[in-house]
């Protein structure tokens, strides 16, 4: 079974007595090709200049955090 891309990063960096507590299966495929994306992706991340490689995630957390704003959860108000 191949896993969708996010599903493949949440669930591989999972450390493995995690997965087996969960339940979640694990193939030595899907472990393969989690790692040729991890090569993949330090690979492209190396030669980003310092200043990019620091200004990136916290922009795109800001992004995500703007986009599902609406739908988190709230808890209901105190009595």
């Amino acid at each position: 079974m191949l896993r969708p891309l996010g599903t493949l990063v949440a669930i591989g960096c999972l450390p493995p007595p995690m997965r087996e507590r969960f339940g979640i299966a694990w193939s030595p495929v899907e472990q393969r090709r989690f790692e040729r994306l991890a090569v993949l992706v330090r690979a492209a991340v190396r030669p980003l200049p310092r200043r990019v490689d620091r200004w990136a995630p916290p922009t795109a957390m800001r992004v995500i955090g703007a986009r599902t704003r609406r739908e988190r959860y709230r808890p209901p108000p105190a009595r």
